[in-house]
């Protein structure tokens, strides 16, 4: 699986489980981590949980000092947009909403040029945006 930024970088040195556990922890979030493992667990006090000692000083080593978007998908954003582009066929808005906990109208957004392309008014029939 291709994943994004920074979960890629947590590749290097995490094992995936605790991967997941971090997104679950600041997915959707902005977080700025100090760059003393101490300070960073007075602020995100979860972590403990997550990481070891030595997983934590690493953490703080690449991110200290950072403001760090934690997207809500795990995955790499381009790669899931063809996805959800390939699987749509014009009526499942809201079973791949729910299948890749994104917004109806951030799906339509993704397959937005789609739509236009494959789904124009007929030769002859009305549209809403005739005028």
């Amino acid at each position: 699986m291709e994943l994004c930024e920074p979960y890629d970088t947590l590749r290097e040195f995490l094992p995936a489980h605790e991967i997941k556990e971090i997104y679950m922890i600041f997915r959707g979030r902005v977080c700025y981590f100090p760059q003393k493992p101490a300070e960073t667990l007075e602020k995100y006090p979860d972590l403990n949980k997550v990481l070891t000692d030595s997983e934590l000083s690493e953490f703080c080593r690449r991110f200290g000092g950072s403001n760090i978007y934690f997207p809500m998908s795990i995955k790499d954003i381009n790669s899931l947009r063809k996805i959800i582009r390939a699987e749509f066929d014009g009526y499942n808005t809201a079973y791949l909403a729910t299948k890749y906990n994104y917004s109806e109208r951030q799906i339509l957004n993704i397959v937005g040029h789609k739509l236009n392309k494959k789904y124009k008014p007929l030769d002859g029939q009305l549209s809403f945006f005739d005028s």
